[in-house]
């Protein structure tokens, strides 16, 4: 989750707003899956109110920001976040895109969701938090991982060092930046899948 907690930690009630997000989270998800592919945006803000009840001010859970707020930098060695204008067109053009039917795989679907959320950082806080949420819910939703057994946020923590560069890539270098981060969320995934509990299980 971007948090430095360990599972003792977490297990103590003892780690950051961060990790307690991410248990939050992993309490609704199977719930908000099935909703992600017809109320997008309601998905997105449930899950920063749930990422980000221990890291701001109640009145910011969320609450998609506007041309009145500073711009977030809460995911480090990305470039600027784009202005609120520009932030509002692409999400209402990606949850639009979400609701329509379409032949491209949920793994890259979810893995341009993620990408989107994280470079757009439509909410004051938790935005790299709740873009790897909405990447687990659409792998639940588009048949990926329908009972979510995986553990994709093992694989973003193994490769947390091409996070950012990849997400920069992905806002930058046109197609070939996209085609990069899909590859790294395939990686992801596979890593994900290897590292579940029911992995080797019999």
């Amino acid at each position: 989750a971007g948090s430095p907690a360990s599972l003792e930690e977490v297990r103590r009630g003892a780690a950051d707003g961060l990790a307690t997000g991410a248990v939050r989270i992993t309490g609704e998800l199977m719930r908000l899956a099935p909703q992600i592919d017809t109320a997008p945006v309601q998905v997105w803000t449930r899950l920063h109110q749930l990422a980000a009840a221990d890291l701001g001010p109640e009145d910011q859970l969320g609450h998609l920001r506007t041309s009145r707020e500073p711009i977030p930098d809460d995911i480090p060695g990305l470039p600027p976040a784009p202005p609120a204008d520009e932030m509002w067109e692409r999400l209402s053009v990606l949850a639009q895109n979400l609701t329509r039917p379409t032949k491209a795989p949920g793994l890259v679907v979810a893995a341009v969701v993620h990408a989107e959320l994280a470079v757009l950082r439509p909410f004051p806080t938790a935005n790299g938090l709740v873009a790897r949420a909405a990447e687990r819910c659409l792998l639940v939703a588009r048949g990926i991982d329908p009972v979510a057994v995986t553990v994709p946020e093992v694989g973003h923590y193994e490769l947390a060092g091409t996070y950012p560069s990849g997400l920069g890539d992905y806002a930058a270098r046109g197609l070939t930046g996209v085609r990069d981060w899909l590859l790294r969320s395939c990686e992801v995934v596979a890593l994900g899948a290897e590292r579940s509990p029911l992995a080797h299980v019999g």
